[in-house]
């Protein structure tokens, strides 16, 4: 690759570490996602760059990798706190700020290159997360995976795996087109895709929830075992758990995709193509937070402590404490709104 490429980019997934403390997974515009599988990987400490500065506060590297996903690893005993990068064909990169590296593992089969895996190709994966100290990944063959402590990577989709391989469009078998994994510990797990599927396990064994909706369900959040929320095409916004059930308390009628979800203090936040929404537990709205232009969003995420929601767009880079809103210009890129 001879030709000059241009360092403006945009942000594929992001995740929050601390308050004023987050990683991006990133792809160049100029780059050809056929051509090459490359991923600028940016880290942002919104402490150290003060208020209208430029080029201070950012830090990256590069990865030969397509990130489709990150989350945050929290710290134990025997690791530090890691920021996970996950690939569609499954590399997993976990990195740790700290020490300022990472290490790189692979799901045996997940994915789609042909490799020297066991077991072949199955299928691309689209989702880390990080439930009960433990992490899980899902994708669009059923799979779902899970980190054992080893570092081993192993199928936890008794019952949900069909390579699409073998899809032979039965109604009464289809594959299992997962987008989202969430859970509160490894007894109360939730898995959600296409079609308005959605699965619960029990610790035991998958379930198919009876969900009021067969819209394709975007994301999925869950915030203790009572309260979990999913969302997707056509404005659905579902409230309830695996035990009571789920109600619809979607509350508009256009017809909006909701991409990403976030608690944040006493609103669900919801993100689309054509802003940042909030439910207050009575209608969903537009939020207005004054910026010029208005917020462009795709993916949603706040602290564990709960002092800021962040919101990542495909350019677009916002914080809010609770009650102010701040943009934040990346230096490689255009300056939004001017």
């Amino acid at each position: 690759m001879n030709e000059m490429i241009s360092p403006v980019h945009h942000f594929l997934d992001g995740c929050v570490l601390e308050h004023d403390f987050i990683y991006m997974a990133a792809h160049l515009d100029d780059l050809e996602y056929e051509k090459y599988a490359h991923t600028l990987m940016i880290g942002f400490d919104a402490y150290s760059i003060g208020y209208g500065e430029v080029g201070n506060g950012w830090w990256g590297h590069d990865l030969n990798m397509d990130i489709v996903s990150l989350c945050v690893k929290k710290a134990t005993n025997n690791s530090d706190r890691m920021i996970c990068a996950l690939s569609k064909e499954g590399e997993i990169e976990l990195y740790s700020s700290k020490a300022g590296k990472g290490v790189t593992e692979k799901i045996p089969d997940a994915g789609l290159r042909l490799s020297e895996y066991k077991g072949g190709a199955v299928g691309y994966v689209t989702h880390i997360r990080e439930i009960g100290g433990r992490l899980y990944v899902c994708g669009m063959s059923g799979q779902v995976y899970a980190r054992e402590a080893s570092g081993k990577w192993v199928h936890h989709d008794e019952g949900l795996f069909r390579p699409s391989a073998y899809d032979d469009d039965s109604d009464d078998d289809p594959v299992n087109l997962f987008n989202c994994i969430d859970g509160n510990d490894a007894r109360d797990l939730y898995v959600v895709g296409d079609d308005g599927v959605a699965f619960h396990h029990d610790g035991y064994m998958w379930s198919k929830l009876d969900v009021p909706t067969t819209e394709h369900l975007q994301w999925v959040r869950c915030y203790g075992r009572d309260e979990v929320y999913l969302c997707g095409y056509n404005g659905v916004l579902l409230k309830g758990n695996a035990r009571d059930g789920f109600k619809d308390v979607s509350t508009v009628e256009d017809n909006y995709t909701w991409w990403c979800l976030c608690k944040f203090q006493d609103k669900v936040y919801l993100s689309a193509v054509e802003g940042l929404f909030a439910w207050d537990g009575q209608k969903i709205a537009k939020v207005v937070t004054g910026l010029q232009p208005e917020v462009e969003t795709w993916r949603v995420d706040a602290d564990p402590a709960g002092k800021s929601l962040w919101s990542f767009g495909v350019k677009d880079l916002v914080r809010f404490d609770g009650q102010h809103w701040q943009r934040f210009h990346h230096p490689d890129n255009p300056r939004i709104g001017e």
